[in-house]
């Protein structure tokens, strides 16, 4: 009885991978993986996103859907031209636990909440940026965000990072 052999390769004919199913797979799941990463790269932040109390975050742009309802904002994309960077997000606890000189007004306030780096970094556009501090309520865990917006329209790019 002869035993099955397997023909030999030669330089002629390439050898099929073992496993053709599980190569393809592990290159479909790669593609995927590239085409998500390069989608939000891309796309940026979606920009009819509503920012509240809730969602906000140092570092995010934003535009003022009605400057007069205080947290009514959208986020924006950084690079292009918006109304305000957040800069701080607390609490109004912590916000009070600070001891504030009775002078001080939002502007004050929200920059002395920022980290002496920070400050170091925002040296270059103070003169230019005015910060906005929006208070949700006065109980102790609502929440406070410091906006930093241009005194004279809008920011045209990211604030100056630390």
């Amino acid at each position: 009885m002869s035993t099955p052999t397997t023909p030999a390769a030669s330089p002629d004919r390439p050898v099929p991978p073992r496993n053709r199913r599980a190569a393809l797979i592990a290159a479909g799941v790669v593609a995927l993986i590239v085409a998500g990463l390069l989608y939000f790269a891309l796309a940026g932040p979606d920009d009819d996103q509503e920012i509240s109390e809730r969602n906000a975050a140092p570092g995010q742009c934003v535009d003022f859907d009605d400057p007069d309802l205080g947290y009514d904002f959208t986020l924006a994309t950084c690079k292009d031209p918006h109304d305000a960077e957040i800069t701080v997000v607390t609490t109004a606890a912590d916000l009070a636990a600070q001891d504030f000189p009775s002078y001080y007004d939002g502007n004050d306030r929200c920059a002395s909440l920022l980290s002496e780096e920070r400050l170091a970094a925002l040296d270059t556009v103070r003169p230019q940026v005015e910060f906005v501090l929006l208070a949700a309520g006065d109980a102790p865990d609502d929440t406070v965000i410091c906006l930093a917006a241009s005194r004279d329209g809008q920011l045209t790019g990211p604030l100056p990072a630390e």
